[in-house]
């Protein structure tokens, strides 16, 4: 699994039985937003969608949360908005 880390924005990887607990940002996919491939070449922080994840990891950070994943839903190529929606695992 891979996390992002709310203070460094670095991601993370662990493995199921070492996972922190962590928040999970959950969105609507939309122009400008940011892949795994994206953070892990360091493209992110330029791209339109990176403001999610800043948002999403000061509210986690906040809430006393040192990682943070981002999920995007959607069914049947409709996306539903979810907002910041922050779960504790």
């Amino acid at each position: 699994m891979r996390l992002l880390n709310t203070k460094t924005r670095e991601l993370h990887e662990f493995f199921d039985t070492e996972a922190p607990l962590y928040a999970i940002l959950s969105h609507r996919w939309g122009v400008g937003e940011v892949s795994f491939q994206d953070l892990r070449d360091g493209r992110g922080p330029a791209m339109q969608g990176y403001a999610k994840i800043e948002a999403c990891c000061r509210q986690a950070l906040g809430d006393g949360f040192e990682y943070a994943v981002s999920r995007t839903f959607g069914v049947g190529g409709r996306y539903f908005f979810m907002g910041f929606q922050l779960i504790v695992l």
